[in-house]
């Protein structure tokens, strides 16, 4: 009977560490995606200050 409790233990916490493992699979892809979209955000607010600057320069050398 120890000899299956035991077992069965193992089983159930080899499951448990699946859904873990799954878990964390899925929040790693979903902080990825988070990062990857604040990272674009970040980009687009820099090239938005450069503008002030990059527009006299490029209307100088048009003039």
């Amino acid at each position: 009977m120890l000899t299956r409790d035991v077992f069965h233990a193992s089983l159930g916490a080899k499951s448990e560490m699946a859904k873990g493992v799954t878990t964390l699979a899925r929040l790693t892809r979903d902080l990825n995606e988070e990062w990857q979209t604040e990272a674009t955000f970040a980009g687009e607010v820099s090239d938005a200050f450069d503008l002030p600057d990059v527009l006299p320069a490029a209307a100088a050398k048009k003039g």
